[in-house]
C-alpha cells in the first residue's frame, strides 16, 4: 500500500505536468525581418501615453517606424493573426508616422478579409488605440514538460538506490 505523502507527490507532479502540457501560449506572431525575427504583439495605448514605444529601435518597439512599405510588411505578414485592431474588421495599427501639425499618428491598417489590402489610419495622438509592436529575440526557450519528468525519474531512481542501499 502506498502511502498518503507518497499519493500526494504523485498528484502535485501530475497535476504540474499536466498544467504544462496545456498551458495556452502568449499570442504573439514572429516575423523575420532583415535578419531578425521580431515577436509582433498588440499593446492597447495612446501615442501621448507610450511615447517611447513611437521611436526607431532599438530604443523603440516599432522596427517600422518611419517607413509605410516596412509598416505595410509587417501587417501583412501578422495578417489575422493579432486579431481585430480597433477599427472593426481591420488589424492592429502599425504606427510609422506622427504629423505634429495635427497631433496624429499615421499608421497601416490591414484588411483582415482581404490578403495584402491596406488602409490609412490616423488616430488622435490623444486616442486609445490597438498598436502593434515588436520585440527583436525577445522570447527565450522556455523548457517544456519533458525536463520535469526527467528530473521526477532522476528522483526515483536515487530514492531506489538509497534505499538498496540501506537493505545491505
Amino acid at each position: 500500500m502506498k502511502s498518503p505523502m507518497r499519493l500526494s507527490a504523485i498528484a502535485v507532479l501530475t497535476g504540474t505536468a499536466a498544467s504544462l502540457l496545456f498551458s495556452a501560449p502568449a499570442q504573439a506572431v514572429g516575423v523575420n525581418f532583415g535578419g531578425v525575427l521580431y515577436d509582433v504583439t498588440v499593446v492597447e495605448t495612446s501615442y501621448t501615453g507610450s511615447v517611447e514605444l513611437f521611436q526607431l529601435p532599438p530604443l523603440g518597439k516599432m522596427p517600422w517606424w518611419g517607413s509605410q512599405s516596412n509598416a505595410d510588411f509587417f501587417a501583412g505578414e501578422v495578417f489575422t493573426s493579432l486579431g481585430e485592431g480597433s477599427t472593426a474588421g481591420y488589424g492592429p495599427l502599425f504606427a510609422f508616422d506622427y504629423d505634429p501639425s495635427i497631433a496624429e499618428v499615421i499608421g497601416s491598417l490591414q484588411d483582415l478579409s482581404a490578403p495584402g489590402s491596406f488602409i490609412d489610419g490616423t488616430p488622435a495622438a490623444t486616442a486609445t488605440v490597438k498598436y502593434a509592436i515588436a520585440n527583436a529575440n525577445a522570447t527565450t526557450p522556455v523548457p517544456g514538460p519533458l525536463p520535469l519528468f526527467g528530473a521526477a525519474a532522476a528522483f526515483g531512481w536515487s530514492r531506489q538506490l538509497r534505499r538498496r542501499l540501506r537493505i545491505r
